[in-house]
């Protein structure tokens, strides 16, 4: 019943060699195959041995098995066997088994690289399971967690490496009960450090873009005004000079006419700022703040008061200091000519103070002036895109605007204090870039 006589007799040569072999004293094992095309249909082992009585060959003996069924099964297995070790190899979420009493039961490769380790063996030798947590107390919360609800899924925690860094995990785990009443914890994690960090410079991205479009309406409602003003009132004064005859009025046209175009040419300059923080990249460059504040009092000589204002420069500098030159012109510029405008004009000795400390890892700029100062209840909207404190400003509105800015650019800090009628000063921290 093994062996159809068809398919005995398509093996009779080999079949006979095998008994060949049995006469002269070999005994063998033999697996056959047997094929519809080719496909295999059944599988036979067989042994074939002498039959020895009174110490001599007298026939010989065969023992046949249908293997069919347990050879399919075992096969199987080996695929399934090589297509989980496959997956283990090469998928990149990080695949474990653990328990409390046995520690790590299985762990994959993907595991071993995502915690920084060389081996599977090191990792387990060297590493408690809570000291793969950046919290050591989120692996508690967990198990709490899953003794609750038995499974969770992509639960966002921060893990530690080998190296002491951390990283965004997303694990998924439960918990099965095995024999002795040991809870087995099965999981997976993901590395989501790279997401997590796409995710959020999509949102500082989208955050910066609404910031964008809510000041591109403000300026251009603003600018709007502020090109159209000067604009308007020159060629007003240049109709009423036209029909002028008085040299002394005439004078004084055109002196209002010039106030104009340096207003004008103050906005555009403020424009022209502002645009190149937000567009240029920065770099690092020798800073000589001495240099600097010199470059910013001779911008602003021609203006009106300039020279009955004290000017007291301060530098102590005990390391080189590195940061983008034209970004910390503009801080300068629009700060000291803030001074030089709103000085206070009933007191007899204005002055405008700058004191420059430069240490190890930043620059710390105080400038201050005894001006007419700021209203303590405007002081927290200075630095709003044309705001004016007063409708008497003789500024563009943006000047503080862009120092808030630029000095973000820089990653620094500002801040100011001011009292109407008592001056204002300003403190500003600027990284040093030498040591980034």
């Amino acid at each position: 019943n093994v062996l159809g006589q068809k398919e005995l007799a398509s093996h009779y040569t080999s079949i006979k060699e095998r008994m060949e072999k049995a006469f002269q004293g070999v005994e063998k094992s033999y697996r056959d195959f047997y094929k519809i095309g080719d496909q295999i249909h059944k599988v036979v082992d067989s042994k074939i041995f002498p039959v020895v009585l009174n110490e001599k060959i007298c026939g010989v003996a065969c023992l046949t098995n249908d293997v069919t069924e347990h050879f399919f099964a075992k096969e199987k297995i080996i695929s399934n066997e090589r297509i989980i070790a496959s997956v283990n190899k090469n998928i990149s979420e990080a695949i474990y088994r653990s328990s409390f009493e046995l520690g790590f039961i299985f762990i994959n490769e993907a595991f071993v690289n995502m915690f920084g380790y060389e081996s599977k063996e090191e990792l387990c030798a060297n590493s408690n399971l809570s000291n793969l947590y950046a919290n050591p107390d989120d692996r508690a919360k967990l198990v709490k967690m899953l003794h609750k609800k038995q499974q969770v899924t992509n639960v966002e925690i921060q893990f530690r490496k080998k190296d002491g860094t951390t990283f965004t995990g997303l694990l998924s785990s439960m918990i099965t009960s095995g024999e002795g009443g040991i809870s087995y914890f099965d999981g997976a994690i993901r590395d989501v450090t790279a997401i997590k960090s796409a995710q959020e410079k999509l949102k500082r991205q989208n955050r910066e873009l609404k910031k964008l479009n809510g000041e591109l309406d403000s300026f251009v409602y603003s600018a709007s005004h502020d090109l159209k003003a000067p604009l308007s009132s020159i060629n007003g004064l240049v109709s009423l000079a036209k029909q002028e005859h008085d040299k002394n009025q005439l004078h004084y046209y055109l002196d209002m006419v010039d106030k104009s175009v340096s207003k004008l040419d103050d906005f555009i300059k403020d424009i022209v700022d502002l645009s190149r923080n937000a567009r240029q990249e920065l770099k690092s460059e020798h800073i000589d703040f001495k240099e600097i504040i010199k470059e910013t009092f001779e911008n602003y000589k021609y203006l009106e008061n300039f020279d009955q204002i004290e000017k007291i420069v301060s530098i102590n500098q005990e390391e080189k200091f590195y940061s983008d030159k034209r970004r910390l012109k503009v801080i300068f510029n629009n700060i000291i000519s803030n001074a030089i405008r709103y000085f206070n004009p009933y007191i007899d000795n204005p002055w405008v103070k700058i004191e420059v400390i430069i240490k190890q890892k930043q620059a710390l700029l105080l400038i201050s002036d005894n001006g007419i100062g700021i209203d303590e209840k405007y002081l927290n909207r200075i630095f709003e895109m044309f705001f004016r404190a007063s409708n008497h400003s003789k500024g563009t509105g943006i000047g503080l605007y862009i120092v808030r800015e630029t000095v973000e650019k820089l990653k620094g800090e500002i801040n100011v204090i001011s009292k109407k009628d008592d001056g204002s000063a300003f403190e500003v921290k600027i990284p040093n870039f030498i040591f980034k």
